[in-house]
């Protein structure tokens, strides 16, 4: 084998071993928070040595910071793999958003309400991705997302949807997740109606017309009853 040939095969090895200690850091701080994490816990789910983690990381922080932006990204990919070309609508963008929250309820937990987005390294990594939503919602909407107006009240809508997806879950998800997913339509209206004291020279009429043809197609798909309390599901 030549010189070079060694050269790559100890480069695929390196990727795939850094990989592996990804993957199970990713997992284990999904679930609990950094100080509940030991280094042992991360190698030791990975099958490899201690010296392995800080020659590709240099430190618990280190491979922490690396496992966050990972779970961040992984969770962009499912939502733009859910939402195909994005036909559906907004009720479907958020259920897009917040499923993948519904399936690993741990970790939104922990990310909310401080035991991982207290660290505020962690926190610009989440906060950064919350922004791009937005953007995307106001795309969506036809709205600048450059304009102050449209930033602060696209912003409190989303954190107000965080909130309401963290309470559901704590209250050991009593609705099923589409129901809850159809009450961020009127909260949305009430967005708008922030804009318009914000800023009264935005048209809202394009983003009022497009929720109002999303509440009635909503409103043909409701079921003919009422969902029981307690009735789960995502």
């Amino acid at each position: 084998m030549s010189e070079n040939a060694r050269i790559g095969v100890r480069q695929v090895r390196a990727g795939e071993a850094r990989q592996r200690l990804l993957r199970s850091a990713a997992r284990l701080f999904a679930r609990r928070s950094y100080e509940a994490v030991e280094v042992d816990d991360i190698v030791g789910r990975a099958g490899m040595a201690h010296g392995s983690l800080f020659h590709h990381f240099g430190s618990k922080r280190g491979i922490y910071l690396a496992a966050m932006e990972e779970i961040a990204a992984r969770l962009r990919a499912r939502r733009a793999d859910r939402l195909g070309t994005g036909g559906d609508g907004l009720l479907a963008d958020m259920a897009a958003h917040y499923g993948p929250v519904a399936e690993n309820p741990a970790f939104f937990m922990n990310l909310m309400k401080g035991g991982i987005g207290a660290d505020a390294e962690v926190q610009q990594i989440f906060e950064r991705d919350r922004w791009e939503g937005i953007a995307a919602k106001a795309r969506w909407l036809g709205l600048d997302a450059a304009n102050p107006a449209v930033r602060i009240a696209l912003r409190a809508w989303i954190a107000s949807t965080d909130q309401a997806v963290l309470t559901w879950l704590e209250l050991d998800r009593p609705f099923a997740f589409p129901r809850l997913v159809a009450t961020f339509l009127p909260t949305l209206s009430a967005a708008l109606d922030s804009i318009a004291l914000l800023d009264p020279s935005v048209d809202l009429s394009p983003p009022r017309a497009l929720v109002k043809a999303e509440s009635a197609r909503q409103k043909s798909r409701r079921p003919a009853a009422p969902l029981a309390a307690g009735g789960r599901g995502t």
